[in-house]
């Protein structure tokens, strides 16, 4: 990890390089996406050039929202050697997103009982 990814999940890069993605998204959390590195196919990852957002938690165990995205390192042959994630805290937006969506299915379900009503 680099001093970013540090700061961001609270582990240094000798605790969790060459580790499982399960060490930032927990089982518990039940997603597809910690799946995503493992088992690079020769070309792309599972989930090519998307960017994924998931529930992860950081070394203290508090909770956040991280937008990844994976790749694949390669050797001068091109063969695949390794898969590695990007993670970017999405937190305040996912949230922001969350309200917002809740607000307008409040919205429209208001509307929708005014409607029935004159």
């Amino acid at each position: 990890m680099e001093p970013g990814a540090e700061f961001v999940f609270g582990y240094s890069a000798a605790e969790v390089v060459g580790k499982s993605l399960a060490v930032i998204i927990p089982e518990r959390f039940d997603t597809p996406i910690g799946k995503a590195s493992e088992g690079p196919s020769r070309s792309q990852t599972k989930y090519g050039d998307r960017v994924l957002t998931t529930r992860s938690v950081r070394k203290d165990g508090s909770k956040l929202y991280v937008d990844l995205s994976f790749g694949l390192v390669r050797d001068l042959a091109d063969a695949v050697v390794a898969a590695f994630a990007i993670g970017r805290d999405c937190t305040t937006r996912h949230l922001s997103d969350s309200a917002f969506r809740a607000r307008v299915s409040d919205l429209e379900q208001r509307l929708e009982v005014a409607s029935k009503v004159t």
